[in-house]
């Protein structure tokens, strides 16, 4: 019996085909197309970021706003000013006549409605031009308060000047002009007041000086010693340019001229040691006693 010949099977070899490391491949992956924003537990969280954003700059506009608004309302004043008065005026003006000057004056240039262009020192001078009874005027711009604070004091009397024509002027202690003594208020008295006579003819106006400071003080010592010696002062006049000082005592018929330029109280005390001398020798001038040189004395 014939066997049939049966070919012998052979496992076929299982070729494994291995991945090229050095080719690259796209593998479509679920998690691979989103990203970690997107995720299924962080879903919904970008718009809520956006708008914090959005909220946060709102806020920082808002506040620098309202910086600058703060700012610019701090620095800017109104032309209402809160006015204070000292003293006592010379002359009697209507109510509230300062402080409606002073609120004029803000609103004359808008260089006034800020504190970083506002001008003390030409408002001040203003001030005192327009009011010469007026001896010191403050202006004060607070850094909280858009109100200017004006404090103003007012020069007190000291003399009085009748000059050629028979007008007589109110002096303050420094020689300024203040006012006519037909217009001076009725309850400021200046009836006592010393009178100086000037002979020089030179203009005399308002605001400005018309003595100086040195011939005041001499006057007001001369005054002042011969008061303490028992002597009256009846009149006082300026001559020689205004550079000499005739003085007219009460009791004597003579005049005693002094210079500004010596010192007060020497020519007072020089004058009073005379006088006693002679009154000793019995003897009296007859128009004046020159004692404007110093240590010197000449009789008439």
């Amino acid at each position: 019996m014939k066997i049939p010949f049966t070919k012998k099977r052979t496992k076929a070899r299982q070729i494994v085909r291995r991945p090229n490391v050095n080719q690259s491949r796209s593998i479509y992956n679920y998690r691979s197309s989103r990203n970690e924003s997107s995720r299924q537990y962080n879903r919904g969280d970008e718009p809520k970021e956006a708008a914090a954003i959005y909220t946060r700059r709102y806020v920082k506009y808002i506040a620098l706003a309202g910086v600058l608004l703060s700012l610019f309302y701090l620095l800017t004043l109104t032309p209402s000013a809160d006015v204070k008065l000292n003293g006592q005026p010379i002359i009697s003006r209507p109510e509230n006549s300062y402080e409606a000057a002073i609120n004029r004056y803000f609103k004359q240039s808008i260089l006034n409605s800020t504190k970083l262009t506002f001008n003390n020192d030409k408002m001040s001078s203003q001030i005192l031009s327009e009011f010469p009874e007026i001896s010191h005027a403050e202006i004060a711009t607070p850094l909280f308060n858009r109100h200017p604070k004006v404090n103003i004091s007012f020069a007190e009397p000291s003399v009085k000047l009748k000059v050629f024509g028979d007008d007589t002027f109110i002096l303050d202690e420094q020689g300024t002009v203040l006012a006519l003594e037909s217009e001076a208020a009725k309850n400021v008295n200046v009836n006592k007041l010393i009178v100086i006579n000037d002979t020089s003819n030179q203009p005399v106006k308002l605001g400005e000086f018309a003595l100086t400071e040195q011939q005041l003080n001499f006057i007001n010592k001369t005054a002042e010693h011969a008061k303490n010696n028992k002597l009256k002062v009846e009149s006082v006049t300026l001559s020689g340019g205004a550079s000499q000082l005739n003085v007219n005592y009460g009791g004597v018929n003579y005049t005693v001229k002094y210079s500004f330029f010596a010192d007060p109280r020497l020519s007072s005390g020089a004058y009073l040691a005379l006088r006693d001398r002679l009154k000793r020798d019995n003897t009296e001038p007859k128009e004046y006693i020159d004692l404007r040189i110093p240590d010197r004395a000449y009789i008439k």
